[in-house]
């Protein structure tokens, strides 16, 4: 758990050991609960949105996922993808060009649009993508599994696995 203003831990660190399996949001919206394939459930504290970010949260959302709700409470299609994709890289340029306040929107929209493999595990952390894997690969098959579905296609996947195995078919050399 992280404190979102000073983005240092409070107590020890929440991990799984597992996959996630199930996500479910507290009713007012200040807690995650996620339950994990290590036989494990955390609840995870959530920023809160100041409200006058909450309409730019949504115009984010729809933007990304191409889809808004309308008044009949129906998924309709926002703008075509290139008009989407346009505003998004405008919206991009003009967040990751001034200085956002730690625990903010803009400082989560950073995150997001920041090299998924240069910057850390999560908005909140401190722990580097690079860093994650390591740890997950130490792990052996599970955490190899782990490294690729979350990071596909990253580097430290084409390395052998510790013990001799080859790195694509877990074959021992001859």
């Amino acid at each position: 758990v992280w404190d979102v203003r000073t983005r240092q831990p409070v107590g020890a660190p929440l991990e799984h050991q597992g996959v996630v399996l199930a996500v479910a949001w507290s009713p007012d919206g200040t807690r995650v609960l996620t339950g994990s394939g290590d036989n494990t459930a955390r609840v995870w504290d959530v920023p809160v949105v100041q409200p006058n970010e909450a309409a730019r949260v949504a115009d984010v959302a729809e933007l990304i996922g191409g889809l808004r709700v309308n008044d009949d409470d129906a998924l309709v299609p926002v703008d075509a993808a290139p008009t989407r994709l346009s505003r998004l890289e405008e919206l991009k340029r003009d967040v990751m060009s001034r200085l956002a306040e730690t625990g903010s929107f803009d400082s989560l929209l950073q995150w997001f649009f920041r090299d998924p493999r240069e910057r850390t595990i999560s908005p909140l952390s401190t722990m580097s993508v690079d860093e994650y894997v390591a740890r997950m690969l130490a792990r052996g098959e599970e955490g190899r599994a782990e490294v690729a579905r979350t990071y596909p296609g990253h580097p430290r996947l084409r390395e052998p696995e510790e013990g001799g195995g080859s790195a694509t078919t877990g074959t021992q050399p001859r």
